[in-house]
């Protein structure tokens, strides 16, 4: 069967002279050559590269959750200090004390909605940590992660602790 599909590169090859056969030759295993390079070994080194730095991120991020682990235990135990009629001054304060980005809030009575697109999730960790604190605690929240390691999107629901 493959000797039918064969028959006529044989006689295609035997049709050219000694010096184009190795042309040819040589050619073919150039492009064998770039094929390997260029289709298989870059881009397995890239993509070796690219998780990677994944995995740093991800050590990263997990080394700084467990440093505020016993943060988020103290402030468990902490009484509410906090008035209701400024939550929306104080989740902005927070969120500037701990580098957290807020995208968009809005006020929906006694409590305050809030978005956060692209934040480091040990940031929202401690900017959240912060705001039981004081005495806001949230009654929804949701998080969505993000492509890149260690960062997620948040909506959450804000109000005053009683």
């Amino acid at each position: 069967m493959f000797e039918t599909l064969l028959e006529p590169l044989r006689l295609k090859w035997a049709a050219y002279s000694r010096r184009d056969q190795q042309s040819l030759a040589a050619l073919i295993v150039a492009l064998v050559l770039a094929v390997l390079i260029f289709g298989i070994s870059l881009p397995v080194l890239n993509k070796n590269q690219e998780l990677n730095t994944d995995l740093q991120n991800a050590q990263r991020v997990y080394s700084e959750l467990l440093n505020l682990a016993p943060m988020a235990l103290n402030n468990s135990s902490a009484t509410p200090s906090f008035e209701a009629s400024a939550v929306n001054s104080e989740v902005r304060r927070q969120a500037a004390r701990f580098g957290v980005e807020i995208q968009r809030f809005e006020p929906d009575g006694a409590l305050l909605k809030v978005w956060l697109e692209d934040v480091r999730y040990p940031a929202v960790i401690q900017w959240l940590g912060g705001l039981t604190a004081l005495g806001i605690g949230h009654t929804e929240l949701t998080l969505e992660d993000r492509p890149k390691s260690g960062f997620v999107s948040v909506r959450v629901t804000l109000g005053a602790l009683n």
